[in-house]
């Protein structure tokens, strides 16, 4: 008995070593093709090693570039990605800590994050579809056309699927420390006393949308957001607060119903901000602080 114990190990054992090599040879041949077709991309790896045996996946690509409609193109380098074994749906992403460039017609963005790490869950079944996506980072830097317009501290993502509605996620968006530099202080005309102000972002809803998210509908563009529900916001800046809470459903061709109560706090500097952008025209700025300041002493407090 002992004896063929030991043979089903040692079977079972060259079974998985052979299926470990089969894939790996598999992923490593895809890998080293000049072109990967993905989401209407074109996908251009550099030089990849796959490693990881017996439990794991564990890929590094020297560099990566993408060119996508309209003359986009993606380049970054320095990529990992690792999955284990027995469950490849389940895919971890380390970004690399150069920046990551995205080229457009007369622009380049930069993004650079510290620590960034992306984490892929898809479902075995169900056409591949995404079970839960996680974005977490230490910062992030922002650059337009070499100059550095902002960044972020300590950021968090998650997007998961419900389990009662496969086409229902729950959204979750936590930002800190977020500034701006002063080349993006000056071109949006940003006040004075905001300037120097750090700000976060706390979000969280139900999104539905019209079906579940795959690699076969993000391909074809077809997704369309149909309700946010049970929406919780909080964003501050400086002495400036809002909040916000809601249920808003939207029709075929996007217009929202519904309810949505929003408060802010210390609200002036927002308002010449909205002026000096462009978005309220001078002329009716005078109308719009008359108005929100009766509706703020409604509530008790005009500024409010």
């Amino acid at each position: 008995m002992v004896r063929g114990g030991i043979w089903l190990i040692v079977v079972l054992a060259a079974l998985w070593t052979g299926w470990w090599w089969l894939a790996s040879a598999g992923l490593g041949q895809l890998l080293q093709q000049d072109r990967i077709a993905v989401s209407g991309w074109e996908v251009e790896p550099g030089a990849a090693r796959v490693s990881g045996y017996p439990t794991r996946f564990d890929v590094e690509v020297d560099r990566l570039s993408a060119r996508g409609p309209n003359g986009a193109r993606l380049t970054m380098g320095n990529l990992k990605a690792s999955a284990p074994a027995y469950l490849p749906t389940d895919l971890t992403l380390v970004l690399p800590e150069s920046p990551v460039v995205m080229t457009l017609p007369g622009a380049e963005a930069t993004l650079t994050a510290k620590g960034g790490i992306a984490e892929l869950r898809l479902s075995p079944r169900r056409a591949m579809d995404l079970q839960e996506f996680g974005f977490r980072g230490d910062a992030l830097e922002i650059g337009l056309n070499g100059q550095e317009f902002g960044g972020s501290g300590p950021i968090h993502a998650n997007l998961q699927q419900s389990d009662k509605n496969p086409a229902s996620y729950d959204l979750i968006l936590k930002a800190e420390a977020l500034r701006w530099e002063e080349a993006l202080s000056r071109y949006l005309d940003i006040p004075t006393e905001l300037r120097d102000a750090a700000a976060s972002v706390d979000l969280a809803a139900l999104l539905t949308l019209d079906e579940p998210l795959s690699a076969a509908t993000v391909n074809a563009g077809s997704v369309q957001l149909r309700s946010f529900r049970g929406l919780r916001a909080q964003a501050t800046w400086g002495e400036v607060t809002l909040r916000a809470e809601g249920d808003l459903t939207l029709d075929s061709s996007g217009r929202p119903e519904g309810t949505l109560t929003v408060r802010v706090n210390d609200w002036r500097p927002v308002l010449s901000l909205a002026t000096d952008a462009g978005l309220l025209a001078p002329e009716m700025r005078a109308q719009a602080e008359t108005i929100l300041t009766a509706l703020g002493r409604m509530n008790g407090d005009e500024n409010t």
